[in-house]
C-alpha cells in the first residue's frame, strides 16, 4: 500500500488504501515487541548474537515502523498537509 499510495491522485481511493490496514499496524509494533523480548528472555545468547550481526537492518526497522505510524496520525489530523502524508 505504501508503494501504491503515490500512484493515485484520487483522495476516495487514498482513504480506502489507509483504512484497509489501518487496524493492523498496531498488530505489526506488537508481535515486533514481543518477540524481541521474549527471545532476550528465553535465549539471551542468541539475542545478544543477532543483535550485534544485524544491529543496523533492526534499527532501519524499528525506525521505519515509528515513521509509518507517525505518518498514520499525521494523515488523519492533518488537513493542510493532508497531500502529502
Amino acid at each position: 500500500v505504501g508503494i501504491l499510495f503515490g500512484s493515485t491522485a484520487d483522495e476516495a481511493r487514498r482513504v480506502s488504501m489507509m483504512n484497509s490496514i489501518a487496524p493492523f499496524w498496531d498488530g505489526n509494533e506488537t508481535w515486533l515487541v514481543i518477540v524481541g523480548a521474549g527471545l532476550f528472555a528465553t535465549f539471551p545468547t542468541v539475542y545478544a548474537v543477532f543483535l550485534g550481526a544485524f544491529y543496523i537492518p533492526v534499527l532501519l526497522l524499528l525506525l521505519g515502523l515509528i515513521f509509518r505510524g507517525v505518518a498514520f496520525e499525521f494523515r488523519y489530523r492533518s488537513q493542510r498537509l493532508r497531500w502529502l502524508w
